[in-house]
């Protein structure tokens, strides 16, 4: 869910502060999302990494998780999947 949030500002066209105050999120959640350090933010760090195939930088935030590069794609397929059922929902 935080990647999702995450594009809010892209699908938005506002800034991401003035999206984030009308949302009844955890503060952990908000801080990860303003680029704050909490404890999502490496869970963010380790998907924009994925994303962009930023692989070493990637590799540096697995050592620090319990997460292991094999169940990383699967994952990603299944947050792929969640997304593109709460966007169809979402019409």
């Amino acid at each position: 869910m935080i990647g999702l949030f995450s594009l809010l500002e892209a699908m938005t066209d506002q800034p991401l502060p003035l999206i984030l105050k009308d949302l009844p999120l955890e503060k952990d959640v908000e801080e990860a999302l303003l680029g704050r350090e909490s404890p999502f933010t490496p869970l963010l760090r380790l998907v924009k990494a994925y994303e962009e195939g930023r692989w070493q930088e990637l590799y540096n935030i697995l050592k620090g998780l319990p997460i292991s590069d094999e169940v990383l794609p699967k994952f990603y397929i299944k947050a792929l999947s969640f997304a593109q059922r709460a966007f169809v929902l979402g019409k």
